[in-house]
């Protein structure tokens, strides 16, 4: 099985909090993928899971912390799906150890155990001095998002529970204002 379980576009430090992570699961499998679950690590912090196209997903907690996620999907034989989430690395360490299990249609089960490696470097793009250079750069992020019309990309500025009251209409949740506000119309320009 090849599974990976990485930080979205750039390497970015340890740091920074609201890292955004995307895991692409391909089924290499004659067999449909039903499900995904992904144990998150002692030391990693989620707080959020957007949802995914065609998906579910359900969260486990301990304690207040989510601690287990788990896509619904059907992954047909040669395809491949890409679920996101966002959390806070570890303010300490070179590497965070996931386990993964993804379930088959048939019943069966593939185990892998992915490895992030962080570092402490900072890109150029995301070094800040200041709360409002933070603000600058999460709003030049989500500029260029919206004009590159990725709404993939868009979705990890929202929270998937999101309320939006905009042109006297009110979506509720990123999925209700993506397919009948915000995608239409980008769409559309």
């Amino acid at each position: 099985m090849r599974l990976e379980v990485g930080r979205a576009g750039d390497v970015a430090p340890a740091r920074i909090v609201g890292q955004t992570y995307s895991v692409r699961v391909p089924t290499e499998k004659q067999v449909s993928t039903a499900s995904v679950d992904l144990e998150v690590p002692e030391r990693v912090i989620v707080s959020a899971v957007p949802a995914a196209d065609g998906a579910t997903h359900e969260e486990k907690r301990q304690a207040g912390r989510i601690v287990t996620i788990t896509w619904t999907k059907e992954i047909k034989p040669g395809e491949n799906a890409v679920f996101t989430f966002v959390a806070t690395n570890p303010s300490a360490g070179t590497e965070i150890a996931w386990k993964v299990h993804q379930r088959y249609s048939d019943g069966t089960v593939s185990d892998c155990g992915p490895v992030t490696k962080l570092t402490t470097d900072v890109p150029a793009s995301q070094q800040t001095s200041s709360p409002a250079g933070a603000i600058e750069t999460w709003l030049k992020d989500y500029d260029t998002a919206f004009n590159a019309k990725d709404l993939d990309r868009l979705a990890t500025f929202y929270h998937p529970d999101v309320t939006i009251y905009e042109g006297g209409g009110i979506n509720t949740g990123w999925i209700d204002y993506r397919d009948n506000h915000l995608g239409r119309e980008l769409k559309s320009y």
